[in-house]
């Protein structure tokens, strides 16, 4: 596998005009499979720009444990010439991507090209105000709503991660809750957190869910002696607490997921053409209502359509990313990427067709402002314009 140091090395040959034959050829098969990089290559002219860059790089990338093939950190710096013509040097620190082996020489090449070009993408101002027309778009945070099988709803605080589920219902720190019908055991209760909000709940068998934006989850106040049964809609990551006696099952619109105890995530938003389980720890079984079913091993992937599964290999680091506060797409279509991107910033996004086949590959933290995500975008294809209307996004060329 080409790494990153090997791209830099043939970037900066090409630059110097130093190419070997070999070296030349080696670089122009990279230019001849990604023809977009063509054009960006062609604006690389300044080698002092680029050994300046490549100074901070060495020093960066000594940080990074390069044994580690799963995992990439890319650390650039921006350069921007200003109004003025005066060169002014920004430095980007930022963990870019976690990336399979084979991902990752793309993902270096494409993000290393783009931020040593001389220009980077900017939203357009108000002409009100000076202000990005994206200003009010900001990141999700912590909030849900809880409601009892009495219909009586709560609004939770947003200055907590989540709750507890016990004889009594609390917040993470003890504070308790009043949502009625605390005793009575079999009470049904629902989390749900709406578009730019997350919220967590530790269950009363002690197993912990992380919910995504746009996710309800329904469970009882306490479980059955025989099993412990939950339904799902959105995307929740679980670590289900081992319980051999009482199996747990997550109910989905599509499938059942069945485990004894384990880590795995679950994506299962309604406004997608499948389900997705990915299996960290342990084993799981996905069935469906016709009887197919597949077993899961840690590092793969169920993807469930009407009426099959298909299995492949995973990176669970992808995969729960958005729980650790990042998103990373990894060849993923513009269309599914900017659905997240979506329920996370409470935005309609609308890609036009032309673009809904485009891959894009990257990483962000999703606390990011959200010019960040357009110029995640912009990596992918400079010629992908925007147009914002209220809170309506849309992509075109």
């Amino acid at each position: 596998m080409q790494n990153l140091d090997r791209i830099v090395t043939l970037l900066k040959g090409y630059l110097s005009d130093n190419l070997t034959v070999d070296e030349s050829a080696e670089l122009q098969e990279l230019l001849k499979n990604h023809p977009s990089l063509n054009e960006l290559s062609n604006e690389l002219k300044d080698i002092g720009q680029l050994e300046c860059a490549l100074q901070e790089y060495e020093i960066l990338y000594n940080e990074i444990n390069s044994n580690k093939e799963q995992q990439l950190l890319t650390d650039i710096l921006l350069q921007i010439n200003d109004k003025r013509g005066r060169n002014r040097v920004y430095h980007l620190r930022r963990q870019i991507i976690r990336y399979s082996s084979v991902a990752a020489v793309f993902i270096a090449f494409v993000v290393g090209i783009f931020f040593l070009r001389k220009h980077y993408f900017v939203i357009e101002p108000n002409e009100k105000n000076g202000q990005s027309l994206s200003e009010n778009f900001v990141p999700g945070h912590n909030q849900a709503t809880l409601t009892s099988s009495n219909g009586q709803t709560l609004e939770l605080s947003d200055a907590h991660l989540g709750i507890v589920i016990n004889k009594n219902i609390t917040y993470n720190d003890g504070t308790e809750l009043n949502i009625g019908q605390n005793t009575i055991e079999h009470t049904q209760l629902t989390l749900s957190t709406p578009k730019g909000g997350q919220y967590q709940v530790t269950l009363a068998d002690g197993t912990k869910v992380w919910l995504n934006a746009a996710t309800v989850l329904r469970y009882p106040q306490k479980f059955a002696s025989d099993i412990r049964t939950v339904e799902l809609e959105g995307e929740a990551y679980f670590e289900v607490a081992r319980n051999e006696k009482a199996p747990f099952v997550v109910r989905t619109k599509n499938e059942s997921v069945r485990v004894l105890g384990t880590h795995f995530n679950v994506n299962t938003y309604r406004d997608e053409p499948v389900s997705i389980v990915s299996l960290l720890e342990g084993s799981v079984t996905v069935s469906l209502p016709n009887k197919i079913s597949q077993i899961l091993k840690p590092g793969q992937q169920s993807i469930t359509r009407t009426d099959r599964i298909d299995v492949q290999p995973v990176n669970t680091s992808e995969a729960v990313a958005w729980k650790n506060g990042e998103f990373m797409f990894n060849s993923e279509n513009l269309v599914s990427a900017m659905n997240k991107i979506a329920r996370w910033y409470d935005l309609e996004i609308i890609v036009e067709p032309p673009l809904r086949e485009i891959a894009i590959w990257g990483a962000i933290s999703r606390y990011d402002k959200f010019d960040k995500v357009l110029e995640l975008i912009q990596l992918v294809d400079s010629r992908i314009k925007f147009k914002i209307e209220g809170r309506r996004v849309t992509l075109m060329k």
